[in-house]
């Protein structure tokens, strides 16, 4: 081996270095446990997400629900709530803030359950913080509107996660 031959290994050794460096880097998570509680009904985790690594703003905050092996997701917007249900992963819930009618569809509006409202009398103590204030409070909910998000299914060799 010459010494041009050693000065080329070093090279691609050195960037190989880099670049693997670079990669791990930039695989920083942007999600922060934020509050964790036990329930009588299960496990309540609450999040935040940022869209920077350093976390400066909050983009949004999901609870992560697990209740009897079910896992429900609560994700707080600035301009809306959205529930997700592992048991329909093709639909989405969003909180609604108005009375529903005496008789309503039932394949368009859910009422609240008792473990929703758990989770959201959690989630308003959370978002009265100055760090969460610019997020959708849910005080004063009062149902779901459902909607389809996957008409044909959730899909395929995917993973169940917050929207």
């Amino acid at each position: 081996m010459n010494f041009t031959d050693l000065k080329y290994s070093t090279i691609v050794d050195i960037s190989l270095f880099l670049v693997t460096a670079c990669a791990i880097c930039s695989c920083t998570s942007t999600e922060r446990l934020i509050g964790k509680s036990m329930t009588e009904y299960g496990k309540v985790k609450f999040y935040s997400i940022s869209a920077t690594r350093h976390g400066t703003t909050v983009d949004k905050v999901y609870a992560d629900v697990d209740s009897s092996n079910v896992k429900r997701y609560f994700s707080f917007y600035p301009d809306r709530i959205v529930m997700t249900d592992e048991r329909e992963k093709g639909l989405s819930y969003t909180i609604l803030f108005r009375e529903l009618p005496g008789s309503y569809d039932t394949t368009i509006f859910h009422q609240l359950s008792f473990l929703d409202k758990l989770v959201l009398s959690q989630a308003r103590l959370l978002l009265n913080t100055t760090e969460f204030a610019h997020l959708k409070n849910p005080k004063g909910a009062t149902c779901f509107e459902i909607e389809v998000n996957y008409l044909h299914g959730f899909p395929k060799h995917r993973k169940f996660k917050p929207l």
